[in-house]
């Protein structure tokens, strides 16, 4: 398999992502976060280096567009890009 740019990611859904009828659609910014995490992380960042030093990556805003349902044991690939990032105010 091909190594995928930087800035994806491929999560698994997992059975705590799902409810009775399927994956719950409040759940799916989890897998949002495992992917931001790992592609961060494979640039090099470091959370707890960055938290040591003050330093938060806060998301102000997501956007999402949904294709198909998903069901518990998909793999969902992510895509991370970041619009703007800049000090806090």
């Amino acid at each position: 398999m091909a190594e995928l740019p930087a800035n994806v990611s491929r999560v698994r859904v997992r059975m705590y992502h799902t409810d009775l009828v399927g994956v719950f659609h409040g759940r799916i910014f989890e897998l949002f976060e495992e992917a931001r995490t790992e592609v961060f992380r494979r640039l090099g960042f470091e959370y707890r280096v960055a938290a040591e030093q003050g330093i938060a990556m806060v998301v102000t805003a997501v956007d999402a567009h949904f294709y198909r349902p998903l069901a518990m044991d998909d793999e969902v690939t992510v895509v991370v890009t970041i619009a703007h990032l800049s000090r806090a105010r």
